[in-house]
């Protein structure tokens, strides 16, 4: 079987401060990519002057912003690799990360995924994404799909990504996913090929409060209406693409998923008036929370625990109580020390 090639595009906008370090990474790559591409998205910091400064070791676009999706967008027709793989500026590729997907890759597959380590600002390891006590999944995952409404899957820096699928699937909606690229790409490439895991960190995620997505700080319930808004527009996309190849998927996929119900009677407790649901409520939220949590893939048991906690909160506790409860859950701040010691507790139990 030939090598796949492999182009690696780093997406760019306002980290001057991490580009560099992503494109070095790339560089020092032991087998490295066939092509390195460098989108800058309209970035107003120094990020252009970083990136020129690489020369011809890198091939440079300089583009209006538009968010990441319109990035990957962009980027595609640009690259002739087999694979293509998306590295935010915030992240790094281990020395090795290339040769291993080119050596686990499988023709027919709609990607390759691997874990992430988490670091903070200053690269410090903080965890795993995915994290390390939960499979990660190989072969076909619409069964994973339709059962917890995603499969276990690294952020897109975790991924090296079928030219051929991504053709199936591309453009990514922008005006439905802006700036949540891996939203779309990671669910509808269920619907393309298998997916082949490498169960090893062969790269570094970094959490340092500006992440884009990621509930950094304090949870409000206009970011609570703006991601059920992203899960029930991925609903639509998947259920389409389901109706599409002869698939099957139920019509309340997102309801499988914990983390949308907990975001889903958050957003209906905060601000009634403003949910994006009609008709939606508590009750019916708690009874699929119930099913949900219990048998998510990610949660190990302190924290599903935790979650149904939570969810009990945004049904009968006093506000004030359910909405520091939401923002103790999805919060990717620090979890408060007694949180912490539930969770050791039931580790040593179990």
């Amino acid at each position: 079987m030939t090598a796949p090639a492999v182009s690696v595009v780093v997406i760019s906008y306002n980290y001057a401060e991490y580009v560099g370090r992503a494109i070095d990474s790339v560089l020092a790559q032991d087998d490295p990519p066939e092509e390195i591409l460098v989108v800058d998205d309209g970035s107003t910091d120094r990020s252009a002057e970083v990136i020129r400064g690489y020369g011809d070791r890198v091939r440079a676009v300089f583009k209006d912003n538009g968010g990441n999706a319109s990035v990957v967008n962009a980027a595609v027709p640009l690259t002739r690799g087999d694979l293509v793989m998306f590295l935010d500026a915030d992240d790094t590729l281990a020395p090795g990360a290339v040769g291993r997907v080119r050596a686990a890759w499988r023709p027919g597959a709609a990607k390759v995924q691997f874990r992430l380590t988490l670091v903070d600002a200053e690269g410090r390891r903080q965890g795993v994404d995915p994290p390390e006590h939960v499979a990660l999944p190989s072969g076909d995952v619409l069964a994973d799909l339709a059962r917890y409404g995603r499969y276990v899957t690294p952020v897109t820096s975790g991924n090296a990504f079928s030219r051929a699928a991504l053709e199936r699937i591309l453009p990514i909606p922008e005006d439905e996913f802006r700036n949540t690229n891996d939203g779309y790409l990671n669910p509808m490439l269920a619907f393309c090929g298998p997916v082949v895991s490498i169960d090893e960190e062969l790269g570094a995620y970094r959490m340092h409060g500006r992440n884009l997505w990621a509930f950094s700080g304090a949870v409000t319930p206009e970011r609570l209406h703006e991601r059920l808004r992203h899960d029930l527009a991925r609903q639509r996309h998947l259920l389409d693409a389901a109706r599409r190849s002869g698939r099957a998927l139920p019509k309340q996929v997102m309801l499988r998923s914990a983390e949308h119900v907990l975001v889903r009677a958050g957003s209906l407790r905060w601000d009634r008036p403003a949910h994006p649901v009609p008709g939606d409520r508590l009750g019916l939220l708690l009874v699929a929370g119930a099913r949900a949590i219990p048998r998510d893939p990610e949660l190990g048991a302190a924290r599903k625990v935790f979650a149904l906690g939570v969810l009990v909160a945004q049904v009968a506790a006093p506000r004030g109580v359910a909405r520091w409860a939401l923002n103790a859950a999805l919060s990717s701040t620090p979890k408060p020390a007694w949180v912490r010691a539930v969770a050791r507790v039931l580790r040593r139990a179990r």
